[in-house]
């Protein structure tokens, strides 16, 4: 059985607040996956009523005459993404969808779609959320007054009240609730009833089976499986980074930070050290080596007292799957996340290996090369005398040398809390591809033109197999990966870039390029400005198509391969006319087409065209 519940979260291509500059060699897209039957239906909205699409037989039908209260609110319609909350059941018989949307809710109704005469039911008024199975037969919807109801062949039960948040199980059989009291239950649909916890105050994430849930209490994270007792992961917990699905979370802790003195760049030994401090305090000691561990003790007082604090965090990893200990850390010098596969996350660290660079004998030298402290001492002067203030030295040295570590932080890819470093250099941007097998990057460093080296990095089990040179001058801004297929852009302008796939040129002069579906991905060449658009291809398995002239945007691809887009777009507006390709043939859908929605497939936001 499939699902469909609010938090799967849908982006909606909004014609109507996107009529904008064009645009500009950015590469951009959003997955978005759903439960209709694959590549089917498309919904979308006209003159603010509500229609499907059946991509099968191209008819489109109107489900609601009113899909939002007050259609002139642009806020309200454009960016809640309401349309998220339509579904096809499984066999594509019915469909759940909302109208009458205002303030945060809406009626839901369903409708049958075998037959254009079919009758529109009114399921439910006042809801906020619902997650209906694939059949349609089990129903959990949650109105405005926190009531949280079951609806199961046709019968209607309120199971709960309070509610502010429910997540459901894949097949609908349980759900587990949260109230505005804090008390987090287990609600099965034959009745049993299981309090989790108190006190909660969110749910951070819930398996799609429920197999496993993380969630806060305050500052508090904890971790809960199916029929055991909830585990404290971790107090005082700042912000959650990332929950993979094979259950390991990331996080960092308040409080936290990475502290350094420019005496960690520098190596010091404890016997030498342990020598000088005795020689310098020996009254009786005299001569050069005097001087020597002077100058010594000084460089690291002076160096121990200049302190920088990093914007860097700890980064914590908890795995609830075979880790009975508490979260662990992964690297103390943590400064963001890029991506992530199932199973894996690349993060960015501070390169730790760049601390202890210096012996104090090269700084100890520059010290005395800069203060002629040895100088003054040789020609019998007070070395408190030397013409040179030291601290001119040592605020210069500090900036060069705390400046070049900021700024060779490196990327690491982690798997169950082990990070193994993938790049000498660091990079803007690093994609790991969907398999978590390669990463690729662009390494500008020391590059005088725009475009750097990508690189991809091979790896098994977590450790880098081998690293090799993909290839020169790409944007660092322009790698994606879609399937099995690695885009980027080559000699890229202001407006437009060569578009290679899999190291192959694909055209030249192109503005703007997104995945389509599968392993297909589609561009813009010739993008007019004044007129807003462009003409527009689908490229696959290495064969380019031309789909159409005079193209304002792409609104998106279903999981089927078919692509939709708009032409002739109102500069009042945004609406425009909707068209499809498929089969290598277009067709317009409808007119005055402002908002669509794609289950299954990508549905694009109109940014990328500016």
């Amino acid at each position: 059985m499939s699902v469909f519940q609010k938090h799967k979260k849908a982006v909606i291509i909004a014609a109507a607040c996107l009529v904008a500059a064009a645009a500009a060699a950015a590469v951009c897209f959003i997955l978005f996956a759903k439960s209709s039957p694959a590549g089917k239906y498309v919904f979308y909205t006209k003159e603010n009523a509500l229609y499907i699409l059946d991509g099968k037989n191209e008819k489109s039908k109107k489900l609601a005459d009113t899909v939002f209260e007050n259609p002139d609110d642009n806020g309200e319609r454009i960016y809640t993404y309401w349309l998220d909350f339509c579904e096809v059941t499984t066999d594509g018989s019915e469909v759940f969808y909302p109208e009458n949307i205002a303030d945060g809710a809406f009626c839901l109704c369903r409708s049958g779609l075998k037959s254009p005469e079919a009758i529109s039911e009114t399921v439910a008024e006042n809801i906020t959320s619902y997650a209906v199975s694939g059949s349609g037969k089990t129903l959990f919807y949650l109105d405005t007054r926190g009531r949280l109801f079951l609806r199961e062949n046709g019968e209607t039960l309120q199971i709960m009240a309070g509610v502010i948040d429910f997540y459901v199980n894949t097949d609908l059989t349980a759900a587990v609730c949260l109230t505005a009291d804090g008390d987090f239950y287990r609600q099965n649909t034959d009745g049993e009833k299981e309090k989790i916890d108190s006190g909660v105050t969110a749910v951070q994430k819930a398996e799609k089976n429920l197999e496993y849930i993380y969630y806060c209490k305050g500052d508090s994270l904890y971790y809960v499986k199916d029929g055991e007792k909830p585990v404290l992961v971790e107090d005082n917990v700042d912000e959650i980074i990332k929950i993979l699905e094979n259950g390991d979370a990331y996080f960092t802790k308040k409080g936290e930070s990475a502290v350094l003195t420019m005496m960690d760049f520098v190596v010091y030994d404890s016997k030498t050290r342990e020598a000088d401090e005795k020689l310098v305090s020996d009254p009786e000691a005299k001569g050069p080596d005097v001087l020597e561990a002077y100058l010594r003790i000084f460089t690291r007082d002076k160096l121990e007292s200049m302190v920088y604090t990093l914007d860097a965090r700890t980064l914590y990893c908890y795995s609830g799957k075979g880790r009975d200990s508490g979260a662990e850390p992964v690297t103390r010098e943590f400064i963001q996340y890029y991506t992530c596969s199932d199973k894996s996350v690349i993060i960015k660290s501070y390169d730790k290996s760049e601390t202890g660079q210096y012996t104090i004998k090269e700084v100890v030298d520059a010290v005395d090369k800069a203060g002629k402290y040895r100088e003054a001492y040789n020609s019998g002067k007070n070395i408190y005398q030397s013409e040179f203030n030291s601290n001119e030295y040592f605020e210069r040295f500090a900036s060069e040398t705390f400046g070049a570590y900021q700024s060779g932080a490196v990327a690491y890819v982690v798997e169950s809390g082990i990070q193994t470093r993938i790049g000498d250099v660091p990079a803007k941007n690093y994609v790991l591809t969907e398999k978590g097998d390669r990463v690729f990057f662009v390494d500008t460093a020391g590059k005088s033109r725009p475009g750097g080296d990508l690189y991809c990095v091979y790896l098994e089990d977590n450790l880098v197999v081998k690293t090799e040179l993909y290839d020169t001058d790409v944007a660092d801004d322009g790698v994606e990966v879609t399937g099995e297929n690695i885009c980027y852009k080559k000699d890229a302008t202001d407006s437009a870039f060569s578009l290679y796939i899999n190291k192959e040129p694909v055209a030249q002069n192109v503005s703007s390029c997104l995945p389509g579906s599968g392993d297909s991905v589609v561009f813009f060449t010739g993008y007019d400005d004044e007129k807003q658009s462009g003409t527009m291809y689908v490229c696959e398995n290495g064969k380019k198509e031309k789909a159409d002239d005079d193209v304002c945007f792409c609104a998106g691809a279903d999981s089927a391969g078919n692509i939709y887009y708009f032409k002739n777009c109102s500069e009042n507006d945004g609406s425009g006319d909707f068209y499809r390709f498929a089969n290598g043939k277009s067709r317009m859908i409808d007119s005055g087409v402002s908002l669509v929605l794609i289950p299954g497939g990508r549905t694009q936001d109109r940014a990328v065209h500016g």
